[in-house]
């Protein structure tokens, strides 16, 4: 059991690699400031980096979580009434629906903040 959750942690990591992707928009830098001395890094720019990252690690937890739930799913499906496989699958769809919800709930709290740090009338989630 212990190998094949190693085997199935590192293939969702190589998996999760195309995500960090997403920091980076078509025709932006990732860190939009510092190349030049005309063009120094501000706070605005640290806030927007961050951000940045925060959006990588929600893409990556959601890729995990769908992973989680499909496991989980399997698990279910083939418990074959045994009532250990029942309440393992149980138990991880419990936990990943958990700390998903918390990852979501944490997303939404820095993107708050960073709308109020920006001076943003309207939160760049809602955007």
């Amino acid at each position: 059991m212990r190998r094949t959750y190693i085997a199935h942690s590192i293939a969702g990591i190589i998996l999760c690699l195309p995500l960090v992707t997403f920091a980076w928009r078509p025709g932006e830098d990732i860190i939009p400031c510092g190349f030049v001395a005309a063009n120094p890094c501000g706070f605005s720019d640290f806030i927007t980096l961050i951000g940045n990252i925060i959006d990588v690690l929600l893409y990556a937890a959601s890729f995990l979580a769908a992973i989680s739930f499909a496991y989980a799913g399997f698990l279910y499906v083939t418990s074959g009434g045994s009532s250990s496989k029942i309440s393992e699958a149980t138990g991880i769809f419990k936990n990943v629906a958990v700390g998903y919800f918390v990852a979501l709930s944490a997303w939404l709290i820095i993107k708050t903040i960073e709308s109020a740090l920006l001076g943003s009338r309207t939160p760049s989630f809602l955007k």
